[in-house]
């Protein structure tokens, strides 16, 4: 017999009864038959179901969701989450943080709201690559004696083609004009090879000498395609 979630509604304490009836046969000449009734009393438990969830997550975005979304309690007693994977949440807003053993940061609140963070692990992946990482979580419920369930976040990480452009400071003696290159902390985790396409908001054209804009603060900023940048004072200073 499967209670096949049929019961889930009955509290703690609380029965449900069905029955069928069967019949059984001899294979006496003529055949004789008789008939009986199964009963099944169904006892209530206090009980609250999590769920597993599954988020898709772009290569270098945070998400939020919330796990409660598909979880219940069938005697609708109130739920916290308990813990997000080993480490017990503490009540208040910022809830706790866990880094999966895969990358990337998990934070969960006691009411189940959860941030993923892709933290920069994962900005290898090229243009339709993924990765997938996750944790478990726990729920309990109010009842008495409460009682606790678990599931699995499962986050599905998809890469995409990026490259990234890291800030950069110089200091510059007053009157001397400085050489450097802009492309030093600068990376693409594809490793496609790129180029500088603006500086302010001046086209770079192909060629050696670049193009010159002064800054809004004065002095003259010279770069071109391949990141090499001149500042000169420009008796600005």
């Amino acid at each position: 017999f499967d209670p096949n979630g049929d019961f889930d509604d009955l509290g703690e304490g609380e029965t449900a009864t069905v029955s069928v009836t069967y019949e059984i046969c001899d294979d006496g000449v003529p055949s004789v038959c008789d008939s009986a009734e199964v009963v099944f009393t169904i006892t209530g438990q206090n009980d609250v179901v999590a769920n597993d969830d599954s988020y898709t997550v772009p290569q270098g975005n945070p998400i939020t969701e919330n796990v409660f979304l598909n979880d219940n309690d069938p005697e609708n007693d109130s739920y916290t989450a308990s813990k997000v994977g080993d480490v017990p949440i503490p009540d208040g807003l910022e809830g706790v943080s866990v880094t999966t053993t895969g990358g990337g940061i998990v934070t969960m609140d006691k009411n189940g709201n959860t941030k993923f963070d892709p933290n920069g692990d994962f900005d290898d992946l090229g243009e339709g690559e993924t990765a997938t990482v996750s944790v478990t979580y726990e729920i309990c419920d109010d009842g008495v004696p409460s009682v606790c369930d678990s599931a699995e976040v499962v986050f599905t990480i998809t890469g995409q083609n990026d490259v990234v452009a890291n800030d950069d400071s110089y200091t510059v003696p007053q009157g001397n004009p400085i050489t450097e290159n802009v492309f030093l902390n600068d990376n693409d985790p594809e490793n496609d090879s790129y180029t500088a396409s603006k500086v302010g908001d001046v086209p770079i054209p192909d060629g050696l000498e670049g193009v010159s804009v002064t800054t809004t603060g004065g002095g003259i900023v010279t770069m071109d395609k391949n990141g090499n940048t001149k500042f000169d004072p420009n008796g600005d200073f």
